[in-house]
């Protein structure tokens, strides 16, 4: 039940959406054009219905998603199954997001051998650029906030227990438009900009901090995943 859900949320949105990122693909005025949507798909729908723990893990938008524009909701589902559900993210990608999320995938494991543990990723800007990296033009944002406002209703189906964004604090406001005026309330030891606690209904622990590569760069990361454990075991 889980895929099908899915399956007609974006299915309910994709006429206007593709219609509209189709015309920016044919139109010369614009220099920039839009990926394929990030459209998620549950591998074994019984193990994620029975984990213990759920978590959805955000970044910030998929680059390059797809290759050219794929007018089929299941097409796409697919490229998130090869991609992330055979784990080629971790074993053969390996870019320093996904060195992050593998991270704190072995600090669940570790800090919860016992439980089933479920991991899904998500971005938190869907669309992003068909032949560059990192966020996308106006125009393309505003697009999916029109046409594309799903993620509240994927939180929903997929129930998570912990949400982490690891979009960095620049990405609030698509946060905030995606799911609506929430707070970021600094967790103890560091400013709300560093490390956030959000309260999203139904989910038991939603933390943002920065992203991996950013983390990597200024050597926090150990720090920082600790710290967000830290918060989590006190929920869990």
């Amino acid at each position: 039940m889980i895929n099908s859900k899915l399956f007609q949320l974006y299915q309910d949105h994709w006429d206007s959406l593709f219609r509209e990122l189709k015309h920016i693909n044919r139109n010369p005025e614009f220099t920039i054009n839009p990926a394929n949507p990030l459209l998620l798909k549950v591998g074994d729908e019984k193990a994620y219905t029975e984990a213990d723990i759920r978590v959805m893990i955000f970044g910030q938008e998929p680059n390059t998603w797809g290759g050219h524009l794929r007018d089929n909701v299941a097409e796409v589902q697919l490229i998130y199954k090869d991609f992330f559900l055979t784990n080629y993210c971790f074993d053969t990608y390996k870019r320093p997001f996904w060195n992050g999320v593998n991270q704190l995938r072995h600090l669940f494991w570790n800090q919860y051998p016992k439980a089933k543990v479920e991991f899904y990723w998500n971005d938190i800007i869907k669309v992003g650029m068909a032949n560059d990296k990192g966020m996308p033009p106006h125009n393309i944002q505003q697009i999916e906030l029109k046409h594309f406002k799903v993620i509240q209703q994927e939180i929903e189906i997929l129930k998570p227990d912990v949400i982490i964004f690891l979009s960095g604090p620049d990405y609030d406001w698509f946060i905030k438009q995606q799911i609506g005026e929430i707070n970021f309330n600094a967790i103890e030891g560091y400013s709300a900009r560093q490390m956030a606690r959000l309260e999203i209904p139904n989910v038991k622990t939603a933390i943002r901090t920065y992203h991996p590569g950013y983390l990597k760069r200024s050597s926090n990361t150990d720090g920082y995943f600790n710290s967000i454990m830290n918060e989590i075991n006190q929920s869990l």
